[in-house]
């Protein structure tokens, strides 16, 4: 009895470790309070002039509907089992998957900037929200990149957002008080630059508000309200696809819950909606790709270990919601299967899963 309590209670310490550290970095920021959506969303251009020159876990809204959850990057707790042997550890380039288990001290500090540099490039630097409950450091991201641009005017910080100031951009899409349809222009743009994490966030809450006003308004699915859902689904898609969740977790958490889980059941709207939500997605990819080449912006190659931390995150995200990552996976929309089982989420799945046994 004494060891079967113990291994409850180590077991129960483990599940902690891991709620605490994911949900310390990524925080669920939900919205009447923090954020709110318009349900407006026009495409670039409209009462905005941002410059074509440019280089590179919040959501603001205006409306009731705009319940949200943010969740930046997920990062795991620190679950493994430590390597005694110091002839196993790998170089970086070698094949490997956790780095933590796997690369020896050099090479993890070398990876843990490839992923540092990669966030800096997404634009993952997040403000401090006033009416934030979250008051640790660690919920705020890179904020040292955007504390300047936080106590500015409103209209000055708009100011510097629709010049191209990458760092004001990505502070303007977040702020509560901002205008909701200059957000989104402002993060289609952003996406355009590569800044996108942020910027997805507020372009899939956005979607979804969209979606319940339509919904709310109507008394039932409408085209409408479908049209809205595939504009938010293929976001989430296009982050996968350049390793960026940051619009993942604001669609999980919001179709998930009540009341859109029994209004919007996406189990059953999603399927029949695949062709429409491919055809949306690859108009996306290629707007994207097609302004970048027109304003010769290069985006850096993806390293091993950005691929590997998004390896992680998928594997984390699919054991908080297996139903909805499912759910994802079985859709052919994107060239790759984003939310499949390669072989480094399989590794973290096992490596999470016997921490947790």
């Amino acid at each position: 009895m004494r060891y079967f309590n113990k291994k409850v209670i180590l077991g129960g310490g483990v599940l902690c470790l891991v709620c605490y550290t994911y949900f310390s970095q990524n925080r669920l920021s939900y919205s009447d309070a923090e954020h709110s959506v318009d349900s407006s969303k026009p495409y670039l251009g409209e009462g905005i002039n941002v410059k074509k020159s440019l280089t590179t876990d919040k959501i603001s809204t205006n409306s009731t509907e705009g319940e949200s959850e943010q969740i930046s990057t997920p990062k795991p707790a620190n679950l493994q089992v430590q390597v005694k042997d110091v002839s196993q550890l790998k170089k970086y380039s070698d094949d490997w998957c956790i780095a933590d288990i796997e690369l020896n001290e050099e090479d993890l500090r070398y990876a843990n900037d490839q992923v540092n540099d990669w966030n800096v490039f997404q634009g993952k630097a997040r403000i401090k929200s006033p009416n934030s409950s979250y008051a640790e450091e660690v919920g705020y991201p890179n904020n040292n990149l955007i504390i300047s641009y936080e106590e500015l005017p409103l209209e000055e910080l708009r100011e510097l957002a629709v010049n191209g100031d990458k760092w004001a951009m990505v502070a303007y899409v977040q702020n509560p008080f901002a205008d909701n349809k200059t957000k989104d222009e402002i993060a289609k743009e952003l996406l355009i630059i590569g800044a996108s994490h942020y910027a997805l966030e507020q372009l899939v809450l956005s979607s979804i508000s969209s979606a319940k006003t339509s919904y709310r308004k109507a008394g039932e699915v409408n085209q409408e309200t479908l049209d809205h859902i595939v504009e938010a689904v293929k976001y989430v898609y296009w982050g996968a696809q350049n390793y960026n969740f940051g619009g993942v977790g604001p669609f999980i958490s919001n179709v998930s819950r009540e009341p859109l889980k029994s209004n919007l059941p996406m189990e059953l709207l999603l399927p029949l909606m695949e062709d429409k939500i491919k055809s949306s997605y690859q108009e996306l990819a290629s707007w994207v790709d097609i302004e970048r080449q027109e304003r010769g912006i290069n985006i850096p190659d993806v390293s091993k270990a950005v691929k590997n931390e998004y390896a992680k995150n998928l594997a984390i995200r699919k054991q908080l919601s297996s139903n909805e990552i499912k759910l994802l996976s079985k859709l052919d929309i994107t060239t790759d299967n984003v939310f499949g089982n390669s072989y480094c989420v399989t590794q973290y799945l096992a490596n999470l899963n016997n921490q947790l046994n």
